[in-house]
Parts: structure tokens; sequence; C-alpha cells
């Protein structure tokens, strides 16, 4: 059914007979009060959202704008935003030449607080002239507008005077409909205070959502893994819920339930099948999996290549060492229990020496408590031996794989060490493929290790990073 504000024709209903059959400037006054109409509701719509900002858990990424002026000037047309560039989603093989430019695209550079756009149009009132998906394209990352048709042979321009009475330029005016505006509200509000910067999206919204919860109702599991997955730009599975669809389309894999649909990366492998039953936090795909300790649960070992320990965790140590997820035997060496760990060797013989001293001084070394000799061993996965004795109770892993994010937002990272609990050692592991032409680690870990699997597909490690050659891998600290 038609209204008002839909329709302004419909304001004659409420006008009355006198107004129509009498005054001569009806038309203009049925326009005007749609105007204050919509103005209004921008108003209306303007209290709800800064009421709603007013809780974190109810905070909105953006400002919604029922119309927005939009101005675009003759001489602000830029060809270079026309190049096509390689990796800009254009499928190879369409005929576009790398570099060339789109002689049909006419692109001009909008506010930047611009995120998004309904539509646009020459008048609000019967347009004439409308501007859609079909025939233009809204760039929500740079805030880009480009046309299949350039808009100034379509409308009649305005002329552009300076202060002298010159003509220096045209111009046309658009209204965009269904407008969104980045007033940076989720930073202003919260951001500022918790010290985590960002972009305003929902993946910045859910982060600070999940950082307020931290600081105020203490560290948990839930909060932790929810900052994580929002950094990725993914979201954690809302509670217990049954896997419907699980299949890759041409927007990536999609994973539905009976409750919500997940996004994840083209790439990104499916932890689960259709029929299983999920639970809050579960990993769907690999892509962030938060694995905790001591909870009860049987912890998911495939997850983790294996487990880096460095001083501070392992005496006799100046860098990190790993404690692989494979199976072996325990080995007899020098009158004590040994496996085969990866590191620097020196930094391995070190740690090794100082577990032999430690239990002889105790009364009992490691091979008696194992009951190890030279003619008697058993075997053993030393990443589950080290987390069982030693970090069962204390250890969160997150494993990662940057390539597959589908957004990045660093400042949850940069607050992990308010944000864990205390005496808590958490490990991030990420999963660098072939595909990835850099990584920097700087600001988010204070070491990083390269597990020997990739090593060959490393280039170069750059300045000031201090790399050392090690067998089998190369460790950056």
């Amino acid at each position: 059914m038609a209204s008002t504000i839909s329709d302004p024709n419909q304001l004659f209903d409420l006008i009355g007979s006198f107004w129509q059959n009498y005054l001569a400037d009806v038309d203009v006054l049925v326009t005007q009060e749609w105007a204050n109409l919509q103005l209004h509701a921008d108003v209306y719509l303007r209290v709800i959202e800064q009421a709603a900002a007013l809780a974190v858990q109810q905070v909105q990424p953006f400002l919604a704008q029922q119309w927005q002026l939009v101005r675009l000037l003759q001489s602000e047309l830029s060809q270079s935003l026309n190049v096509i560039q390689y990796g800009s989603g254009i499928g190879y093989g369409d005929g576009h030449v790398y570099g060339q430019i789109r002689s049909n695209a006419y692109t001009w550079q909008l506010d930047t607080q611009l995120k998004d756009i309904g539509y646009l149009v020459d008048q609000v009132i019967n347009p004439q002239v409308v501007f859609d998906s079909s025939n233009s394209y809204f760039d929500p990352q740079t805030s880009t507008i480009s046309f299949v048709v350039n808009p100034f042979t379509l409308m009649n321009s305005l002329p552009v005077y300076d202060g002298a009475g010159n003509v220096i330029d045209q111009q046309i005016l658009l209204w965009a409909r269904n407008a969104s505006l980045d007033i940076q509200t989720p930073w202003l509000r919260y951001g500022s205070i918790l010290k985590i910067p960002g972009q305003s999206n929902a993946d910045y919204v859910e982060i600070l959502q999940a950082s307020w919860s931290l600081f105020v109702n203490g560290p948990n599991l839930h909060d932790l893994t929810r900052g994580f997955m929002a950094s990725a730009g993914l979201r954690a599975t809302a509670g217990t819920e049954v896997v419907q669809v699980v299949q890759t389309d041409v927007d990536g894999l999609c994973i539905v339930t009976d409750q919500n649909v997940y996004r994840f990366a083209p790439t990104a492998t499916p932890l689960v099948t259709v029929g299983q039953t999920v639970i809050q936090d579960q990993a769907l795909a690999d892509t962030v999996q938060v694995i905790e300790f001591g909870t009860g649960r049987a912890p998911d070992y495939a997850a983790m290549p294996g487990i880096a320990l460095g001083p501070g965790l392992v005496d006799g140590v100046l860098n990190m060492i790993v404690w692989p997820n494979n199976v072996q035997n325990w080995q007899y060496v020098n009158g004590d229990a040994q496996v085969v760990l990866y590191g620097d060797p020196t930094d391995i013989a070190n740690f090794w020496a100082a577990t032999h001293v430690r239990g002889v001084a105790s009364g009992r070394t490691l091979a008696q408590w194992l009951g190890v000799t030279s003619i008697h061993t058993f075997a053993v996965n030393p990443m589950e031996f080290i987390i069982g004795n030693t970090l069962a109770n204390s250890l969160i892993v997150i494993t990662v794989k940057p390539q597959d994010f589908l957004d990045y937002q660093t400042g949850f990272l940069n607050r992990l060490a308010s944000l864990v609990p205390s005496g808590t050692i958490l490990l991030v592991q990420m999963d660098i493929s072939a595909v990835v032409d850099s990584y920097q680690a700087s600001g988010v870990a204070s070491s990083a290790m390269l597990y020997p699997a990739i090593v060959p597909t490393v280039d170069s490690i750059s300045s000031p990073s201090h790399y050392t050659d090690g067998t089998p891998l190369v460790l950056v600290y």
C-alpha cells in the first residue's frame, strides 16, 4: 500500500478539496510537505541510532541516511581509477587486457564517509535519470562511483563560478537513496576507550563487543573466539546448530545451519559435514581455530603441526624449539630419555642437558620416570606429551590461515596481552602457504617460527628481523 512517505501524491488525500480547488501552488505545497516528512524521518533515524550507540551490543557501524546529496564535478572525472588492475575480481579470459582503460566506465571519487548507496537519481520526486546496479557500481572500500555512461551526457549540468563570477567548471547534482555514512561512531564511542583502532564495519563492531565483554566480564574463551574470528572477517558459531549445507559457490565456502549462514574463503577447508550438530564457538572451517586445553573435552590435536616453546617456558634455550605432532619412539641418549625436536641444535642439546641435570638432582631422571632404557622404549607423540604433562591447564592455541581471511583487523590482536586470562599461555600458529607474498609479524608476536614444510617456499626474510638457519627450520625472532 502506498504511503505519504513513499508516494508524495498521496498527500492530496490529506490536504482537502479547498487547497486543491483554489490554490495554484498546491504542487509546491505537496513537495514541501513531503520534504519536511523526509527531514523528520532522517532526524528520527539519527535519534534511534544514537540511542543504540549508547550500548556496545547495539552500536551500528554506519549512520543510515535516507537521502544524501552527491555532487559530481566534470573536472574530477578520474581516468586513473578506470584502469583494470590485476586481482580486482574481473575474471581472466573475459577479453580485458591488463592495464587497459575501460572506455565504458566513468569514475568519480566521492566523500570517503559514504560507504553504501542504494541507488542514485537526478531528482527526489519524479526522477528522470536513475543509476542502480545495472548501470553503475559503488565501491565501498574506496568510496568511488563508476558509471557505464557518462552522466554529464544524460543530464543538464550546472555551471560552477569562482569568486569573480567566472565559470570554472560544470557540475551535476544527484541524490543517493538509502545511503550509509561512516561517522566513526564505533571508534569514538568504544574503540578509543579500549584503544582498539579499526575500520568501521560489522567486523570492527564485533571486535569491540567481544573486547568490551572481556574487559567488563573478565577473560573467557567465548569472547576471545569472537574477537579472533571477527579479526579475520568471520563469525563464530552462535550456538547449538545442525549443519544443513556445505558447498563452495561463486562467493566462496558456504556452510548453512538450521539457524545461520557462515561464509569463508573459497580455499578454506570445511571441518563439518551435513547433518552434524555443532556447538557455540566450534570451528566450521580451518581458517581460524581456537583450541583450549584443560576444559574436559578432548582437544583437536590434528589442527596443530606442533607446538613451539621458547625462553621462559623451556630451560636452557635462547630461542624456540618445536615439539612436533608425530609419533616416534623414545630414544635413550646420554643416560636419559629424549625425542626428536626441531630448532637450533645448540638449544636442543642444552634443553636435554638441563632436563637430565634437573632429573639427577631430584633423584629420578626422565628415563627413570618413563621406564625407558637402552633396550626398552615405547611410542610417544612429543607434542601431546609436553602439553599433557606441563601445559594442559594453562594453554590456548589459535591456528590461523591468513590467506583465507575475509578481512584484516589487527587492533584486537594488539591487545591480546591484556585480554587473556592471567597465567595463561597463548600461542598463535599461522599456516603460511606458497600463495602468500609476505608476512609481517611485527606488533603481533614476539617471535615467529617457520615449520620445515614451508621453508623451501620462503624467498627471503627481510631486515630488521634477524634470522638463523636451523635444521630443519628457519627461526625468526
